[in-house]
């Protein structure tokens, strides 16, 4: 008798729609805590790099430690320190991940939502783009030096049905047109979702 096989599993379709814009509740915290989701379709297989590649870029030039915006609710005393930025996706879901501890998180979306505006009316600034794009590279390749963080990579982008090394060879596909593409598709505030954790 045979033994053994593939193994299928099943998973329920995900929605297109968000659950619920805004959720605020209260904690044993001692500052605020915010969460900012971009809800996202999953990108065909052949350009899940160049899109994970080109929302790296925008969510640096968005809240990134340089970026205006960042550097504005931080002298305003609004955000403790840079948010943790991630895009996160497998065969299934995909969404985009803002966290972070703000004194102010209102304004933390306020301002976020003004640059994402500003950013869609004007298009993507080609130098600031420019230089956020050769950081990541070097961010790319410095990840090789270190062989757990290698085994991590691999193991992580082999379940996403992706090779590692597709990274190194994407990054010069990766246009301020392409960018500009993106952030118009997946930064909306119909997707948008924001959890805030506020003190007792």
């Amino acid at each position: 008798m045979k033994i053994g096989g593939e193994i299928k599993r099943i998973y329920p379709e995900e929605q297109e729609e968000i659950v619920e814009q805004e959720k605020t509740v209260t904690m044993d915290v001692i500052n605020p805590i915010f969460a900012i989701g971009f809800k996202d379709k999953v990108a065909g297989k052949e350009n899940l790099v160049k899109k994970h590649i080109a929302i790296e870029i925008i969510l640096y030039m968005l809240l990134g430690k340089s970026s205006k915006t960042y550097k504005k609710l931080y002298e305003n005393g609004d955000i403790m320190s840079q948010p943790d930025l991630d895009y996160e996706f497998a065969k299934n879901y995909a969404h985009i991940l803002i966290t972070g501890m703000a004194k102010n998180p209102q304004n933390v979306v306020k301002e976020l939502k003004a640059t994402i505006k500003e950013y869609k009316e004007s298009g993507l600034n080609e130098e600031i783009f420019n230089r956020i794009k050769k950081k990541i590279y070097g961010d790319y390749v410095t990840e090789y030096n270190d062989v757990s963080n290698i085994a991590r990579m691999f193991l992580a982008d082999y379940f996403k049905g992706i090779n590692s090394f597709d990274y190194l060879e994407e990054y010069d596909q990766v246009t301020t047109e392409y960018a500009n593409q993106i952030l118009k598709e997946t930064f909306r505030e119909d997707n948008m979702v924001v959890s805030i954790v506020k003190g007792e």
